[in-house]
C-alpha cells in the first residue's frame, strides 16, 4: 500500500511539474512570444526529429521562411526548442572575437565525458581555447601551407590517376566521385599530418569503416548534445556496443593513435636527420608534417606543450579534416558540371595562369598563384554558400547579463544559434538570385566596392565565426584549390543517375553519400 501512495505521489509530481512547466512557457516565458512549431515550446522532441531525419538544414529554412513577417524573407528568430533559438544573424555579440557567450552545452556530446580527455572543437572555456589555440595556429598558417604544398601535389598525383585507370574499367566511365574524394581528403590528412598517405586512394575498400565511423560518431554527437546530462551515463553504455556512435568515435580515435605511434616510433630515425640539418649534412628544404612540427615545438617549450597536446590535436585533423574538404568538393564539382560557362571561365582562368608562369600544360600550380586565381577563389567561395559543410545552428550560450540578438533580447543561459544554410540562403543578403550558382557575385562584388564585399565575406559563415573559426582552414583552402584546376583540365565531365545522384543526409555534416558523374579524359 505505501509502495502505491509514493507511486501515485512520483506520478503526481511529475504531471504538476509539466503543467507548471507548459503554463510558464505559455503564459511567463520572456521568450514565448517568439515563433516555432507549438511541441518546440515544450519539448525538445521536436528537433530531435529533425536532427534525426537527416534534413535539418531545409527544415530550419521553412521555419524561418514560414515565420517571416511582410517584407522579410527570413524570421530574425524562431525557436526549435525549449531555450534553443535559431537566428539568422552573424551577430557580434554571441560570434565576435570578444563574446563572452561561450559554446553550449550541445558540444560536450562532442567530446569523451572523461574531462581529461578534453579537444578543441567543442572546448566551452574560452580562456583555455585561445590559449590552446595560440600554440598550435601557426602550424595551420599560409607560411605553414608552404611546407605542405608537396604533400597535396603528390595526393592530386595519385587521384588524376585513380580515375584514369577507374575510367577504363567502370561502366560507361560512371564514378562515385564522392567516395574518392573523401579519400583524396583522408590521404592528404595522413601526409600533411603523419608524413605518409594513408593509402585509401590506392584501396578505397579499406577505408570504409573510418568513414562509416566518422559518420556513426557525427550522428550520436549531434543527437545526444540535446540531452548533455544524458552524455556520461550514455555514452558508457553505447561505447560497448560495436557500431554504436560512441563505439566508433573509440574506433577513430584507436585508428588516429596508432598512426600517431607508428610515427613516434621513427623518432629516431627523425632524431638523425634533425642533427645533419643542424650539422649541414642535410636537407633543411624538406618538408616536415604536422607532428614533426609538434614535436619540435615541444623540445623548444616541454612546459606548455605535452604528449596529450600531440595526441589530441592530430586526431583533431583526423575528425575534421576529411568530411569537410570533401563534401566541399563534391558540391564545387557538381554545380561546376551543372553550369557550363562557370566552367569554361574556369578553365580560361587556369589556362592564362599556367601560360603566365610558362609551366608544362596540366602541371600543378603553386598556392601562391591558386590564391591570386579570383574566379577560382570565387567558385569556391559560392559552392560554400550554397552547400555548407555544417548543416546544424553553431550554438552559443548567451552570457550573464543576457544579450540582444535580432531584435530580440535573450536572457542568460539560453541557446542561440546560426544555421550557416540560414545565413546562406538569406536573400536579404544575397539578392533573388540567392539559389543560383553564380560566382560573379563575389566579382562584382569586389568591383562595386564600398561595403559590399564586405557584407558577403561576413555573411559567408562555412567555416565557423570568431574565434571559433575552423583552425584548419588554409589547409582545406589548400586542398580544394590545388585539386580543382587540375581535374578541369585533365576530364570532362556530366552527372549521371539523374535524382537519385547527390543524396545527402544532415547529422552536422550535409554529406552526399554518392555523386555519380561521367569522366572522359580531355586531349
Amino acid at each position: 500500500m505505501g509502495l502505491m501512495v509514493a507511486l501515485y505521489a512520483s506520478v503526481a509530481s511529475l504531471l504538476a511539474g509539466l503543467v507548471l512547466h507548459i503554463g510558464y512557457e505559455l503564459l511567463f516565458s520572456p521568450l514565448r512570444h517568439v515563433p516555432g512549431p507549438f511541441l518546440a515550446r515544450f519539448t525538445r522532441l521536436w528537433y530531435l526529429r529533425c536532427m534525426y531525419s537527416g534534413k535539418a538544414e531545409q527544415e530550419i529554412i521553412t521555419l524561418h521562411r514560414k515565420y517571416a513577417k511582410q517584407g522579410q524573407f527570413f524570421a530574425p528568430v524562431v525557436r526549435l526548442a525549449p531555450n534553443m533559438y535559431s537566428v539568422v544573424e552573424a551577430d557580434k555579440s554571441i560570434y565576435g572575437v570578444q563574446t563572452k557567450a561561450t559554446k553550449s552545452l550541445w558540444y560536450e556530446s562532442w567530446k569523451h565525458p572523461a574531462p581529461e580527455r578534453w579537444t578543441l572543437f567543442p572546448l566551452r572555456n574560452i580562456k583555455l581555447h585561445a590559449e590552446v589555440r595560440r600554440k598550435f595556429q601557426g602550424l595551420y598558417s599560409m607560411t605553414s601551407m608552404i611546407s605542405y604544398e608537396t604533400y597535396v601535389d603528390e595526393s592530386v598525383d595519385v587521384l588524376v590517376s585513380r580515375l584514369r585507370k577507374a575510367i577504363s574499367t567502370a561502366p560507361a566511365g560512371v564514378i562515385d566521385l564522392a567516395n574518392l574524394f573523401q579519400c583524396y581528403a583522408f590521404d592528404v590528412v595522413g601526409m600533411v599530418t603523419y608524413g605518409s598517405r594513408f593509402g585509401f586512394l590506392d584501396s578505397p575498400e579499406n577505408a570504409k569503416s573510418i568513414f562509416s565511423g566518422l559518420d556513426s560518431a557525427f550522428k550520436y554527437s549531434a543527437l545526444a548534445g540535446l540531452f548533455p546530462s544524458a552524455h556520461p551515463y550514455l555514452y558508457s553504455i553505447m561505447e560497448r556496443i560495436p557500431g554504436s556512435g560512441a563505439a566508433s568515435r573509440n574506433m577513430v580515435v584507436g585508428f588516429g593513435m596508432r598512426q600517431l605511434k607508428k610515427k613516434q616510433d621513427e623518432s629516431s630515425q627523425t632524431e638523425k636527420e634533425f642533427h645533419k640539418v643542424a650539422t649541414g649534412e642535410g636537407n633543411a628544404a624538406e618538408p616536415e608534417d604536422f607532428v614533426t612540427k609538434m614535436l619540435n615545438l615541444q623540445k623548444s617549450d616541454k612546459q606548455s606543450i605535452n604528449a596529450y597536446h600531440i595526441s589530441m590535436m592530430s586526431l583533431g585533423n583526423i575528425f575534421a579534416g576529411s568530411d569537410t574538404v570533401a563534401i566541399t568538393l563534391s558540391a564545387i564539382f557538381m554545380y561546376l558540371v551543372q553550369t557550363p560557362r562557370a566552367i569554361r571561365r574556369l578553365r580560361a582562368e587556369v589556362q592564362d595562369a599556367q601560360a603566365n608562369l610558362a609551366s608544362r600544360s596540366r602541371e600543378a600550380l603553386p598556392c601562391a598563384v591558386l590564391q591570386n586565381m579570383p574566379y577560382l577563389q570565387a567558385c569556391v567561395k559560392e559552392a560554400l554558400r550554397l552547400h555548407s559543410a555544417v548543416g546544424l545552428p553553431l550554438w552559443r550560450q548567451s552570457p550573464s547579463g543576457g544579450v540582444k540578438v535580432g531584435g530580440e533580447y535573450f536572457p542568460a543561459s539560453v541557446d542561440i544559434g546560426l544555421n550557416p544554410w540560414v545565413a546562406h540562403y538569406n536573400a536579404d543578403i544575397w539578392g533573388p538570385d540567392t539559389k543560383e550558382f553564380r560566382p560573379e557575385r563575389w566579382i562584382e562584388a569586389e568591383a562595386e566596392g564600398g561595403e559590399r564585399p564586405k557584407v558577403l565575406e561576413r555573411n559567408l559563415v562555412s567555416w565557423g565565426l570568431g574565434s571559433r573559426t575552423c583552425i584548419g582552414k588554409n589547409i582545406a583552402m589548400l586542398e580544394m584549390t590545388k585539386l580543382i584546376p587540375r581535374l578541369i583540365q585533365e576530364f570532362d565531365m556530366e552527372t549521371a543517375f539523374g535524382e537519385r545522384n547527390f543524396i545527402t543526409h544532415n547529422h552536422w555534416f550535409v554529406k552526399p553519400s554518392n555523386f555519380f558523374v561521367r569522366l572522359r579524359e580531355r586531349v
